[in-house]
């Protein structure tokens, strides 16, 4: 890693998630996935499909992933109700890897995080950072205990020995990552210097804008974040329900509306012959008095116009992830996770979206799919498929030929093995058959 000494520093990174490691978060033990495809430490744009059958741990990447969002942006952690720690465990540990491209230097770092639940919330036990030269060597180490103080590769003087006195002793007001909360924010400039200020910078400030994390979309209600440019300023944080008229402020109906409009260029080529707008129904007052728009989300395919609303689930879908989609093939830092890409969207496009951004992105895209037609079009170092064993939840398949159809050659190790894992966890059709009969003489049928 080529490092930059003291002086004026250009912070304009490209940063790129180069591996994953969990253990013991929902169903997996451990699990590690390697994105750097071809293994050369150079920022591919890089299109990754997860596989495997239901409740086998694909979700689990996309939860580690939004985990990651939540500390990058300094934010309170889910709560126990989501039960993302591994039952009967106490806490669950994330190592992320990252490459940073600025200018003519190339950096590497990792961040290790593990988490716990204090009463019904959840928070950071320890959090570890790691940059590389040679070997890695530790940045940044905090636990939370108070008989430990925080490290530092700097050697403290005397005056950053009370700040971080200062920093410890508040660390238990902390909801999320004190690495990237306010307080360590505030004093990055006197903790970090050269390299590692760039890293930090980077990691704060770019990659927790660039990594957008999309799971869990009720059909017909959008977060606001889906329709964030990341060229330029963010709205603030809400959900357009679409079953209904939405009242904004005018700088918000102008700026969502002005997004909806370029979208449509993407959004007819995908769906022929179908435009979304945010039609204005006219002035309303706002909650904190002030005058804004009453809105509704239109679809116009020819001369019909009816409320987005009764559109399809998988055009729903199209629609709400389109912003993420451009961004991620127009801007090399983008990282996008979509978890089940291919919920409710013809297969044949499906494949065609993801053989379109293998070949032309410049983003990472990063998801999670059951329909096997992705298979025909992604290269083998592209896909990791879940496996039946929760201490090695993700391998890449073996012995893929070039001419081998890598559909055919899943469903044939899903038969009959032959990979380093069991692939898929064994039903019986006969039992499921018998399973539906006595469900139905229970309800007295």
């Amino acid at each position: 890693m080529k490092l930059r000494k003291r002086g004026v520093l250009n912070l304009n990174c490209e940063v790129k998630i180069l591996s994953v490691e969990m253990q013991n978060i929902k169903n997996v033990r451990y699990g590690k996935v390697d994105l750097d495809l071809n293994n050369d430490n150079i920022l591919d744009a890089q299109v990754v499909g997860f596989y495997g059958q239901n409740g086998s741990g694909k979700t689990a990447v996309v939860e580690a992933l939004s985990l990651l969002k939540s500390l990058l942006n300094g934010q309170k952690l889910p709560g126990k109700n989501q039960r993302l720690i591994y039952e009967g465990e106490k806490t669950l540990s994330l190592e992320f890897e990252f490459i940073l491209q600025q200018d003519t230097n190339c950096y590497k770092a990792k961040y290790k995080v593990s988490l716990e639940y204090r009463e019904d919330t959840m928070v950071v036990k320890m959090e570890s950072v790691s940059t590389k030269e040679k070997s890695y060597r530790k940045m940044f180490h905090y636990e939370n205990d108070e008989r430990k103080p925080i490290e530092l590769r700097r050697k403290p003087k005397q005056e950053f020995e009370i700040l971080l006195n200062g920093i410890k002793l508040l660390s238990d007001q902390v909801e999320g990552s004190l690495f990237f909360g306010k307080m360590v924010r505030s004093q990055a400039d006197k903790l970090f210097d050269g390299p590692e200020l760039v890293i930090y910078r980077a990691l704060r400030d770019q990659l927790s804008k660039n990594l957008l994390v999309i799971k869990n979309l009720q059909e017909g209600v959008f977060p606001s974040y889906l329709f964030n440019d990341l060229s330029s300023q963010s709205m603030e944080n809400s959900t357009y329900d679409i079953n209904d008229p939405v009242s904004l402020s005018k700088e918000h109906y102008k700026y969502l509306a002005d997004v909806i409009e370029r979208n449509n260029v993407v959004v007819s080529a995908i769906i022929p012959g179908l435009k979304v707008q945010l039609k204005n129904m006219g002035a309303t007052t706002l909650t904190n008095g002030e005058e804004g728009v009453r809105a509704e989300f239109i679809s116009i395919k020819g001369n019909k116009i009816l409320p987005l609303k009764v559109e399809s689930a998988g055009t729903l879908k199209l629609f709400a992830v389109t912003t993420s989609l451009i961004s991620a093939f127009h801007n090399p830092s983008a990282i996008v996770v979509v978890d089940e890409f291919d919920a409710g969207v013809f297969e044949y496009l499906l494949g065609e979206l993801i053989e379109i951004f293998q070949n032309h992105s410049k983003g990472q895209l990063i998801f999670t799919s059951h329909n096997l037609r992705v298979l025909e079009k992604l290269s083998p170092q592209n896909v990791w498929f879940t496996t039946v064993n929760e201490n090695r939840r993700y391998i890449k398949l073996s012995g893929i030929q070039k001419n081998n159809n890598m559909r055919n050659v899943y469903l044939r190790a899903i038969l009959v093995g032959g990979q380093s894992e069991f692939l898929y966890e064994e039903t019986n059709p006969i039992n499921i058959v018998r399973s539906f009969i006595e469900a139905g003489l229970q309800d007295g049928e």
